[in-house]
């Protein structure tokens, strides 16, 4: 098979933040029109940039304002890069261009309100200005100190003035840079772009800089990417974070001064989302005391907002909603935060005498508290939170800092599994558990004596609980449908309860021991299985729905192992020691169905089933991953081999071998929902991770493109419906691109 790499061509935008340094020379000879974004928005002629009179001459000191646009060489600006300090620009108006005319700040000034006016050439940092773009290509214009240019007031009626400001968000600092050859509005990349390859260029590596992780997500139909690029920093203080961050840890763990860094800690890391770039940062990781190292789980449901938390020193300094939050000292302060459109709130301790803190973009709401935990936004926009106001009082639940309900001694967190108070999936509907007490909508149930809630779970259809007489050990199920409105109780159940989710619902088991009773119960309370057992001939009897709701019920019956679907026999490949847990292609809902044939702990007889498809295995397949295929036509493997305390991992395709090399790690594995193609990231590394920590970024990548592998710096390979192929970042000269493989 002949081995090419295309691009795509994708509109693609770069928005840029804080510490950032825009792209170079992408303005360079370039004449505009500078609008207001908010008037260009409208279509309507006012807020451009422009000089006092009708095509006046140009004299030092002239005023900018913004005025209606009329046509004069006063209303166009030439960009010209400073050789000196590489993404920055002078700029030039026309009417002035023969006597070395430029923008600038009115006598080298830093503080807030100081005026914008045109000077002669002098070279001071006061005439060289950088520009960063938003998401919808609105350009950010700053200078060297910082300060960002915008309208006085935010008025762009006739004659506003332009001045500079401590940076901040609005339409006030967002203008058009519109060509005064096409007519045509600059959006970098988009086909105005001067990148030098047909990729959509996500970012553009500075000076010194290096790119070290990489990945493409997906929420629903929103693509997002991810680049982590660091540059070298030996002359910093340096801090690390003593054990693991992403496992268990010793209480009260965190930043400490070290005289020895590591090699990858000597550097600077920035975190580059949708183009935006954040940093510079020490370390980079998830937002929260505890929480997942996967990337997609930073990212909102939207694909369009990140948050997580970067340090400098022994400070952390947390993005939420892709705004940056207050600093705080210790992973125990690590905030609680929510986030809708453009709303963003987080919770934090800040200290003995304040106590809690709750935030609303960026502004302090709530300015003392003992405790607020769980703030979430409904997609309108209100905002719900548990809080404790002071020590005498119990928890209140207030809805846009109204207080609704309480007191309560406690309201359930997430650590019981679930977000205990919020909104009731697709509505406006309030929902919390308190242990005594579950609202949700106009429904509730209030505990009587001896009784709590045992169990609370949310799904997209239905919201169940389950409360426990505490005496009788007796459990009653609770169902409220999510649509309707309607709250039923589904019965009452000895034994052990669970709630479990599938898809868009949910299902439950109960295991009655004292009766030997195993039951599998659907939505409205139907049974949908059950087996009495016994230790002399049935055994371990247990059942998984897939997301698609088919039912998968096993038990082990005279020492055989037995399974059905939906109440069908599945027949095994002879006999088998064991199950493990069932997985589910979660497109296809297909089960991947992994049985054990010897009884050894660390067996290496195995047999898989998907779909058609029946095969056995050998080797470690329990330290393996598995990819089924969306077709349900091919499963693809890893299976680890141990030789003198050195691991390698090979990949199979349906019981055979389709790569021969064999790998320390192999990660990130994508394929075509066929399984004819596939891509992953391998290294040579022993106990390598592919994820955003400065050791693991540090380890030598390679991408495998069916069997080979490929030169050159690539992210995580991921498969993408919209341009039917595998895709990756990869580095393209000095910018970061989007590339499919075929």
């Amino acid at each position: 098979m002949k081995l090419k790499l295309t691009t795509i061509l994708i509109a693609a935008f770069l928005f840029l933040s804080g510490k950032t340094v825009a792209q170079n020379d992408i303005l360079h000879g370039k004449t505009f029109y500078i609008q207001a974004s908010k008037p260009h928005k409208q279509g309507v002629n006012k807020g451009y940039w422009d000089v006092k009179g009708k095509n006046p001459g140009y004299s030092q000191g002239q005023n900018i304002m913004v005025w209606a646009k009329d046509g004069g060489a006063d209303r166009k600006y030439k960009f010209l890069k400073d050789t000196k300090n590489p993404g920055y620009y002078i700029i030039t108006p026309l009417h002035g261009k023969n006597k070395n005319a430029r923008v600038d700040v009115s006598g080298g000034g830093k503080t807030n309100g100081t005026n914008i006016h045109l000077w002669g050439m002098n070279g001071t940092t006061s005439q060289k200005f950088r520009v960063e773009f938003t998401q919808n290509g609105y350009a950010r214009i700053f200078n060297m100190n910082g300060m960002i240019l915008c309208l006085s007031g935010g008025r762009y009626e006739n004659g506003s003035n332009l001045h500079i400001w401590q940076n901040h968000q609005g339409h006030q600092t967002e203008w058009a840079l519109i060509d005064v050859g096409t007519g045509k509005r600059f959006i970098p990349g988009k086909a105005n772009s001067t990148t030098n390859n047909n990729g959509s260029t996500i970012y553009t590596l500075q000076s010194g800089e290096e790119f070290v992780f990489g990945k493409i997500g997906f929420k629903g139909s929103q693509r997002y990417t991810v680049a982590v690029v660091r540059k070298p920093n030996p002359n910093k203080e340096f801090y690390r974070f003593y054990g693991n961050y992403y496992a268990d840890r010793p209480l009260g763990a965190n930043l400490r001064k070290t005289d020895q860094p590591a090699n990858y800690d000597k550097y600077d890391y920035y975190l580059v989302f949708n183009g935006k770039k954040f940093g510079s940062y020490d370390h980079i990781f998830v937002l929260g005391s505890t929480g997942s190292s996967n990337v997609d789980d930073w990212v909102s449901d939207d694909g369009k907002h990140i948050s997580f938390a970067g340090t400098v020193g022994n400070k952390w300094y947390p993005i939420i909603f892709n705004n940056k939050a207050n600093m705080f000292w210790t992973p125990s302060q690590s905030p609680e935060y929510a986030g809708i459109g453009n709303k963003w709130a987080y919770s934090m301790w800040w200290s003995k005498k304040d106590g809690y803190k709750l935030w609303e973009q960026g502004k302090i709401t709530v300015k003392s508290s003992k405790l607020i935990k769980q703030p979430s936004y409904s997609k309108s926009g209100k905002l719900l939170y548990a809080s404790k106001p002071n020590s005498a009082t119990g928890m209140y639940i207030y809805l846009n800092h109204k207080q609704i309900d309480g007191p309560f001694k406690q309201i359930a967190n997430l650590s019981f599994g679930h977000q205990a108070i919020g909104f009731v999936p697709n509505t406006e509907k309030i929902y919390y558990n308190t242990f005594t007490k579950v609202k949700i909508g106009s429904k509730e149930y209030i505990c009587k004596e001896d009784e709590t809630i045992n169990g609370f779970e949310i799904s997209e259809s239905i919201i169940s609980f389950i409360v426990l007489n505490k005496k009788s050990r007796i459990n009653t199920l609770f169902e409220y449908d999510n649509k309707t409105g309607e709250m039923i109780s589904l019965g009452t159940y000895k034994g052990y309860m669970r709630i479990n989710k599938f898809g868009k619902s949910l299902y439950y088991a109960n295991n009655d021991r004292k009766n030997s009773q195993y039951t599998v119960i659907g939505r409205g309370g139907k049974v949908l299985w059950g087996k009495k057992y016994s230790a002399k001939n049935i055994e371990n009897p247990g059942a998984r729905m897939s997301p698609f709701g088919d039912l998968y019920a096993m038990y082990k019956s005279n020492g055989i192992w037995t399974m059905n679907k939906n109440g069908k026999s599945i027949a095994f490949n002879g006999k088998i020691a064991g199950i493990n847990p069932i997985t589910f292609n979660p497109v296809s809902g297909e089960a991947v169905i992994h049985t054990k044939v010897d009884k050894t702990v660390a067996g290496k007889k195995h047999h898989l089933y998907y779909g058609n498809l029946s095969f056995d295995v050998s080797g470690d397949l329990n330290a393996g991953k598995l990819y089924p295929t969306d077709d349900g036509k091919s499963l693809f493997y890893t299976v680890r081999t141990i030789q003198d305390k050195i691991w390698t991992y090979k990949l199979y395709k349906n019981g055979q071998t389709i790569n021969n090399n064999a790998y320390a790690r192999i990660s990130d594995l994508a394929t075509t929902p066929s399984g004819d193609n596939y891509a992953m990231l391998v290294t040579n590394k022993q106990k390598a991770y592919y994820m955003i920590l400065n050791e693991q970024m540090d380890v030598n990548w390679k991408l495998v493109f069916n069997g080979k592998e490929l030169p050159g710096k690539y992210g995580a390979p991921v498969w993408s419906k919209k341009h039917n192929g595998i895709i990756a970042l990869k580095q393209v000269g000095r910018n970061i691109v989007i590339e499919k493989l075929k």
